[in-house]
């Protein structure tokens, strides 16, 4: 009877925890739809349904940048859990290393395209004046580079049980974005909400960064193991 009691006991605490980390993880990935659409939504409130559409066009190379991330991440995250159920703090960082590298290389290759030929390939699909577009297209670009480095660092973060407090980031992202959004494309139109855009992936990227190597440091497991290898 003591055993099934105990045995009860784990499966409620295993039960509790997963429901912990899976609710944390539902609600700020929740929370970072609302924060990467606001400037849509802002745009859509308070400027013409043209400006509405342009924005979708030019938001559309990011959306290609999100989608590459999450391809290059999926394949490694069980590569990055046994890297770090092993201890083997090297192995992780070079891993994570080496996918942000591969972002920032194609960030740099899409930016390069993007300058010379990105307007005239939008506007061919489309059939929209996107002349002056030019700027924004970069910077949105940009901000996706940004966001996209984030969502890798997310799932690493994940993967540590590290949560709650990127619950408490996307919170704070977003309460930003409520406010700032709106208070820009009032004041800059189109313009402002795509320097919403990129403003708002800095803050979320400069978070995640502090988080991220907070978390490195004072994750016992790989302190303990790095400094066993010095020794």
């Amino acid at each position: 009877m003591k055993i099934e009691n105990r045995t009860k006991i784990l499966h409620s605490k295993n039960i509790s925890r997963i429901f912990k980390l899976g609710l944390f993880t539902f609600l700020f990935m929740l929370v970072s739809l609302y924060v990467v659409n606001a400037p849509r939504y802002a745009i859509d409130q308070i400027l013409t349904s043209e400006k509405q559409a342009i924005f979708g066009i030019i938001a559309m190379p990011s959306t290609i940048m999100i989608l590459l991330g999450n391809f290059l991440v999926q394949p490694f995250l069980t590569r990055l859990l046994d890297r770090y159920s092993n201890k083997d703090k090297k192995s992780f960082l070079k891993i994570i290393t080496g996918l942000i590298s591969v972002i920032i290389i194609c960030s740099i290759i899409i930016l390069t395209i993007a300058y010379f030929i990105g307007i005239l390939v939008l506007e061919f699909i489309y059939g929209t004046d996107l002349s002056a577009e030019l700027n924004n297209l970069l910077i949105i670009i940009c901000g996706a580079t940004l966001y996209t480095i984030t969502l890798i660092i997310s799932n690493i973060l994940i993967m540590m049980r590290k949560t709650g407090i990127q619950l408490i980031i996307y919170l704070i992202t977003a309460v930003f974005a409520f406010f700032i959004s709106r208070i820009l494309v009032t004041i800059y139109g189109l313009n402002g909400g795509v320097l919403f855009y990129f403003v708002t992936m800095t803050i979320q990227f400069f978070l995640f960064i502090i988080v991220f190597i907070t978390s490195i440091n004072l994750d016992k497991k790989l302190t303990l193991c790095e400094e066993a290898n010095n020794e």
